[in-house]
């Protein structure tokens, strides 16, 4: 290692006194020599020593300059590298194709990754997640063109989309929570797996919005038999009675297929919509719900050849296809059959709709009530209607058929009008009475319970009478 600090002896005088000549950061320094005692050296070999003895200390500062100019050099290759490094990562998570990216990612949800490369169910939390994305995206390409790549996206930017959301949505925070939501969460993975490399997440810093909560009014019997009676569209009739006699929610009434009805047992099994993507088995939350006497005539209106694939065909395909489509039809058919569905006086600036109080929803809340009413256990209720804790389901899954038909009978029947051209006829779903109730309960029961050699016995012997 080369040195800055140099030394040169010489002598002076008679008596051959040595001296130092050095230099240090350009400057001249010259030392007389002396030894221990403070006498001037003239020995050869002690002016060395002595020489080393003072420019040691200054070559050891020069070399630790040295030292740490090479540590600043590395640092300064390591940064580039690093830089080097994060800007290949970044160029490969671009916003277009940021979704895939993120489902790759290992701390990625369950409830996105499932899919791979499947088309995810259209009332699925990993396809409307993937729907507020690409709304994002589109925003950016026609306010920020310039911007190619996700970790590109600064903290002005973020904060300029929620604003934009804000203003689209007013004071209901709920949409606005929603988008933010599943952005902090692509941002959280790919950092977290360090699939793009940047100071920080860019929407980290954006709290949620406060929301205000509307639960939806339960109906009426009136109000059902009323909006049975408007729908004109067989399906649509159907549609409202599933949802008053299951409490199904309208997602599973839209999609309910018949391999999940039994017409035998009268029960429908079905795993709901909301919870499939959000269990690690989705066994664990399957509801049952007994089919009451009403659904139950409507249902065997439709031939047996019939009953194959979604019960209600047009209004899954549309379900599947566009939700709002369908939430439209039922707004018109709440205001053919006359119902308010907004609260009185509730439109101002805050709530420029006004507060929603009754929907397709309000068939679900109808049906606790009803069956609350009619003395049904709350754990059978519980059961029926669904958990959104697996836990509290697994803790009901020994419910039988017999409680399920208990709750499905004691819904109220309605004197409905069926949908014909000609003059509308009631049909009779009056509960049969109690005996005999209690005598097709035990049967049912004894079915359950037999082995299959002796049905089959029971079976042959009504067929041979």
């Amino acid at each position: 290692m080369a040195r800055t600090t140099r030394g040169r002896l010489y002598k002076r005088g008679k008596k051959g006194n040595y001296y130092l000549q050095y230099y240090q950061n350009g400057i001249e320094h010259r030392e007389a020599l002396r030894d221990e005692h403070g006498e001037p050296i003239t020995a050869a070999d002690a002016a060395r020593a002595a020489a080393d003895r003072i420019l040691a200390p200054l070559r050891f500062k020069d070399d630790a300059q040295k030292l740490r100019t090479l540590v600043s050099e590395l640092s300064s290759l390591e940064k580039k590298a690093e830089d080097a490094t994060a800007a290949l990562k970044n160029k490969t998570a671009t916003l277009e194709n940021a979704w895939e990216c993120f489902l790759k990612c290992p701390s990625c949800p369950d409830t996105y990754t499932r899919y791979g490369q499947t088309e995810p169910p259209h009332d699925s939390r990993a396809y409307i997640s993937r729907g507020y994305y690409r709304s994002f995206v589109s925003w950016m390409q026609e306010h920020h063109p310039e911007i190619i790549l996700l970790s590109e996206v600064s903290e002005d930017i973020a904060q300029e989309y929620i604003n934009t959301l804000k203003e689209k949505y007013g004071s209901n925070g709920r949409p606005v929570n929603e988008r933010l939501r599943i952005l902090k969460q692509i941002f959280f993975s790919m950092l977290e797996d360090e699939k793009i490399v940047m100071p920080r997440d860019p929407f980290k810093r954006i709290r949620r919005l406060k929301t205000f909560t509307t639960t939806k009014d339960a109906l009426t019997i009136e109000e059902v038999q009323r909006l049975v009676c408007a729908a004109k569209d067989a399906e649509m009739r159907r549609l409202v009675l599933i949802g008053f006699c299951t409490g199904l929610r309208l997602g599973d009434c839209c999609t309910l297929q018949w391999g999940e009805v039994d017409l035998v047992r009268r029960v429908i099994s079905r795993i709901p919509n909301k919870m499939c993507d959000r269990v690690q088995n989705p066994e664990n939350v399957r509801v049952k719900v007994g089919i009451p006497a009403l659904l139950m005539n409507e249902l065997l209106t439709i031939p047996a050849e019939q009953r194959t694939g979604p019960v209600l065909p047009h209004l899954c395909e549309q379900y599947n296809e566009l939700h709002t489509g369908i939430y439209k039809q039922i707004r018109a058919l709440f205001k053919s059959a006359k119902i308010v569905t907004v609260k009185p006086g509730s439109k101002d600036a805050q709530h420029p709709h006004g507060i929603i109080i009754k929907g397709f929803h309000s068939l679900r809340h109808t049906f606790v009530s009803l069956s609350a009413e009619a003395g049904a256990p709350q754990h059978v209720i519980q059961r029926i209607v669904g958990h959104s804790s697996p836990l509290m389901t697994m803790h009901y899954t020994h419910l039988g058929n017999a409680d399920l038909l208990k709750s499905a009978d004691s819904l109220p029947a309605l004197p409905l009008e069926t949908p014909t051209d000609e003059a509308a006829a009631v049909i009779d779903v009056s509960p049969l009475d109690d005996q005999t109730e209690r005598d097709r309960a035990e049967l049912r029961a004894l079915v359950d319970t037999m082995p299959p050699d002796q049905i089959r016995e029971i079976l042959n012997h009504y067929r041979g009478a």
